[in-house]
């Protein structure tokens, strides 16, 4: 019998690592393009709001999928983390745009 919530959770992490590695990817053939550093192109804004929202799907396949309380504990605080950190982002991001939109 399949066991329907754990091909969930796995899938959940598998597609986390499989979007960020293609945003990774992107960057880097921008990046040579461009003729810049794979840093460069990470940094930039639609790239680092990808990696951060792939770190949340993963944290959230993980705390799902492994069967220690207190892997699930560290996994959720991760988790967490991400989301802040994508919150506070997408805050800045707005920062910027409506100081451009003022000028």
């Amino acid at each position: 019998m399949i066991d329907w919530p754990n091909l969930f959770a796995n899938a959940l992490w598998i597609l986390a690592l499989a979007a960020a590695l293609a945003v990774v990817s992107t960057a880097w053939w921008r990046a040579s393009l461009e003729n810049t550093r794979l840093r460069n192109a990470l940094g930039r804004r639609n790239n680092h709001l990808a990696l951060l929202g792939c770190l949340v799907l993963l944290g959230i396949g993980l705390a799902l999928a492994v069967p220690s309380t207190i892997e699930k504990l560290a996994w959720s605080a991760l988790t967490v983390l991400a989301i802040v950190q994508f919150g506070l982002a997408v805050r800045e991001i707005r920062r910027k745009d409506a100081r451009i939109q003022k000028k």
